[in-house]
């Protein structure tokens, strides 16, 4: 497999400081507040969205984007948090990737329930 370093550099995957790199962490790559909104972005975006996303809290946050990227069980969205659970080490990343596997029944059978709002004037 042929793999070109400047691109995963360019994804923030893996970060740089001084001589050393590591692999980035979900905190390192969601500040960019567009990663992983799409069901067309790249699985490990999607999974570093919904990893952020659990831990600001906002249960509809939470709900929309399992909605758009893992709304079935055999979803490969969820094969990637399984995988991510054996992989990782102690840390803040695994904790939100079990949180979000023991709670992935509830996800996605409230998922499809979220609402939309739409804004209205200031006398609607």
């Amino acid at each position: 497999m042929s793999v070109n370093i400047s691109d995963i550099f360019a994804h923030n995957l893996l970060i740089r400081t001084g001589n050393k790199q590591h692999l980035a962490t979900y905190a390192e790559r969601t500040v960019n507040e567009k990663l992983g909104m799409s069901a067309s972005d790249p699985l490990i975006d999607q999974v570093h969205r919904a990893m952020a996303n659990w831990r600001d809290g906002d249960r509809g946050k939470i709900l929309h984007h399992i909605h758009i990227v893992g709304k079935e069980a055999n979803n490969p969205f969820w094969r990637v948090l399984a995988s991510l659970k054996e992989l990782l080490p102690e840390g803040d990343d695994l904790t939100q990737v079990q949180e979000l596997i023991s709670n992935s029944a509830d996800l996605i059978q409230h998922c499809g329930e979220i609402m939309t709002y739409t804004q209205g004037t200031l006398f609607n």
